[in-house]
């Protein structure tokens, strides 16, 4: 008799706990729902803070290591090779060819600086002076397609 009551009871108690939770499981989703939609909000407005702190007071840090990582100057040689036709005869050579040019604003050449250059470029000296003072104030052309030599 005893062990009956016993299990009547425990019965008893496991309806009333299921009770409790169908009265509670309504609710349940409601509340993970809104507790799930702040805590997003939450971490959106911490990355958004953090973001912003960065971009105000580290501006100049971060410009910096990303131009360390995107910015570089590499040499590229662009010596092509030759064209040939159907014969095996040259159609296109490529040679290296420079171009000469200076600020007059920034340079000051003399007369023997002139001279050595008219030299090594292989034109008269009268001819590059007028070069030099017809470009302009920012930009003169001394030469172009010469040999780098």
């Amino acid at each position: 008799m005893i062990r009956a009551s016993r299990t009547a009871r425990a019965a008893k108690a496991r309806k009333r706990e299921l009770a409790r939770q169908a009265e509670r499981s309504p609710a349940s989703p409601v509340l993970r729902h809104y507790v799930l939609v702040v805590g997003f909000l939450l971490a959106l407005t911490g990355l958004a803070t953090r973001a912003g702190y960065l971009m105000v007071t580290e501006r100049d840090f971060l410009k910096q290591q990303g131009d360390a990582r995107s910015i570089r100057d590499v040499p590229i040689a662009v010596n092509r090779g030759m064209i040939f036709d159907r014969a095996g005869e040259p159609l296109a050579v490529s040679a290296p060819m420079a171009n000469v040019w200076v600020d007059p604003s920034q340079t000051t050449l003399g007369a023997a600086d002139l001279d050595r250059l008219a030299v090594a470029m292989g034109v008269e000296t009268v001819m590059l002076a007028g070069r030099l003072t017809a470009g302009g104030a920012r930009y003169a052309s001394l030469g172009r397609r010469l040999a780098p030599d």
